[in-house]
This record gives structure tokens, C-alpha cells and sequence, in this order.
């Protein structure tokens, strides 16, 4: 089963920033089960790595919206490694990708829908995360 911590900012009225904890900084979380519940994975997976929010399962797949509890300062960016130039091996980290478009995880004139098809984190597309996760937003 994947699992997908993440946090959503919307930057402006077309730009939007999506966190993604990534293992080895490259691809999404995934568990030896193919199917767990939400109850396990927040009690094995989440909770003890001090991930915490808003859980939801679409598929085979753990959405995990962070909340102000999960303090992502404690965790190594992408952004980080960066900066100074070093290799990430073996490091979970958060990883910020970016939405440029009329509608969150819609196709339009921009072309982002196209560009976000093209990159895959592991298991999952990262077109994938973005419209479920625009599905997800209240």
C-alpha cells in the first residue's frame, strides 16, 4: 500500500505547492501490505514518525493531509540537499512540486497537466497525486 503524507499551499489564484514525503527523496512511502487500514497505518507508519493529519484511503492508497501537529522543520527538504550540493542516498525528505494552472489537477492551456504526466515517484504518477489530491481538498 502507498502512503502519501502531504501539505497543500495555494501560493496564488494559479500556483500551488504541493510537500510530499518521499522515501530517498524520489519516491512515495509504500508499506510490505498491500492492503492496510487506516487505524495501522497511522499507528505504524504516521504517528510514530511524527506525521499527523487528516487520513484518507482512495484504492490502494493512504492520503495523509498534514496538520500544524506534524512540524515538517523536524524533517530533511529536498530543498536542503539542494543547497549544498549533496547527493540524496538513503534520506526520507520532503519534496516540493508545483502546480501552475487555471484549475488544481485539471488539464488547460498552461500544459502543467502534461508536464506532471511524465514524472513518476516509484509506484505512483505524480499526475496521479495531484488530481486525487485536488479531489480531496474541502
Amino acid at each position: 500500500m502507498l502512503i502519501v503524507p502531504y501539505k497543500l499551499q495555494q501560493e496564488s489564484q494559479r500556483l500551488w505547492t504541493l510537500w510530499l514525503f518521499l522515501s530517498n527523496g524520489k519516491t512515495v512511502w509504500e508499506t510490505d501490505e498491500e492492503i492496510c487500514s487506516q487505524k495501522f497505518i497511522l499507528d505504524n507508519y504516521l504517528t510514530p514518525n511524527g506525521l499527523f493529519g487528516k487520513v484518507k484511503i482512495i484504492g490502494k492508497t493512504l492520503y495523509c493531509e498534514l496538520n500544524e501537529k506534524t512540524n515538517i522543520n523536524n524533517f530533511y527538504t529536498w530543498t536542503e540537499f539542494l543547497q549544498k550540493g549533496a547527493e540524496i542516498s538513503k534520506v526520507d525528505l520532503f519534496r516540493p512540486f508545483t502546480w501552475v494552472g487555471e484549475v488544481l489537477g485539471e488539464k488547460d492551456d498552461w500544459g502543467w497537466y502534461e508536464e506532471c504526466e511524465q514524472v513518476s515517484l516509484g509506484k505512483a504518477g505524480l499526475i496521479n497525486l495531484w488530481t486525487d489530491i485536488a479531489g480531496l481538498r474541502d
